[in-house]
């Protein structure tokens, strides 16, 4: 009696496990990684472009160095985050690439 009730707990949390891989797969991961990435990696060179294009416009130094702190730094770090998350994304679509091939 109690084997086909532990056979029957063991079935219902097979079930349970099965849902959660498939919900691994699905592309909502990928747009979470895709989007965010490509709208900072835009971003990042946006910022880039006007921290240069301040810097560029004046001709003291010391009024150029908040530009490049601001703008350069900033929009580095933007660059950076969104490649590395665009990386990401097609390193899941590669692997879930190679995954559907070998299934």
């Amino acid at each position: 009696m109690t084997d086909v009730k532990v056979e029957r707990r063991r079935a219902v949390f097979r079930e349970a496990i099965a849902g959660l891989s498939e919900r691994a797969r699905s592309a909502d991961l990928m747009r979470l990684l895709l989007f965010p990435g490509a709208f900072a990696l835009v971003l990042g060179f946006i910022f880039m472009f006007f921290g240069w294009y301040g810097a560029a416009h004046t001709a003291r130094q010391i009024e150029q160095i908040p530009y490049l702190i601001s703008g350069g730094f900033f929009g580095l770090g933007l660059v950076f985050i969104g490649g590395l998350l665009l990386a990401s994304a097609l390193w899941m679509s590669m692997l879930t690439k190679m995954r559907d091939k070998n299934e």
